[in-house]
């Protein structure tokens, strides 16, 4: 299957300024990585594809949680420690995605984790039921994946319906429909 960058209407994501402010990250100078995470990496699969279009289709509700709240000083320090942690290693791995020995490890999916664990301060209980069934039917699977068995996996039409309905289920997001086609959802 073949997949093409996703065309989105704004140059700059909003949500990353945003969410830059309320933990004080320097996300505004990551704008060129983000895009080439969504187009080299996200367009490759129909899960990514949809994953991205959610987040600008739902951009309103994302940063009306987000624009002008503050993250506490401890917020701050664990998104500072995983911005330093994981920015250069994000770099490297778009430029050079397929390398020996890049593959998903205990440690990203617990970061992970931790991750979503400060993010559900500001969701509801569904969005927050929605990102632990997201995590452990979705990404904890990947552990030890390569980046092109990570693409195949997420290109998987039945992995795709359960995003759907996982997604569909929370009633503060809107859930864009797949389009059936004759190979499934894309």
């Amino acid at each position: 299957m073949t997949h093409t960058p996703i065309e989105i209407a704004q140059n700059l994501c909003p949500f990353m300024d945003s969410v830059g402010d309320m933990y004080d990250l320097p996300l505004q100078n990551d704008h060129e990585h983000a895009d080439r995470a969504r187009d080299e990496f996200f367009a490759r699969s129909q899960i990514g594809n949809y994953l991205s279009r959610m987040f600008y289709v739902n951009s309103d509700v994302i940063l009306s949680r987000t624009e002008g709240v503050e993250a506490t000083p401890e917020e701050k320090a664990g998104a500072a420690s995983l911005y330093d942690k994981y920015h250069d290693f994000l770099v490297n791995a778009l430029a050079n995605p397929d390398r020996p020995g890049l593959v998903v490890t205990q440690e990203h999916l617990d970061d992970a984790a931790f991750a979503l664990s400060g993010l559900k301060v500001n969701m509801t209980t569904e969005e927050a039921n929605a990102g632990d069934s997201l995590y452990n039917e979705m990404l904890k699977p990947t552990l030890g994946m390569n980046n092109q068995q990570i693409i195949q996996y997420m290109n998987d039409t039945n992995r795709f319906r359960r995003l759907w309905d996982i997604v569909a289920a929370v009633p503060t997001l809107q859930a864009v429909g797949p389009i059936e086609g004759a190979d499934g959802p894309r």
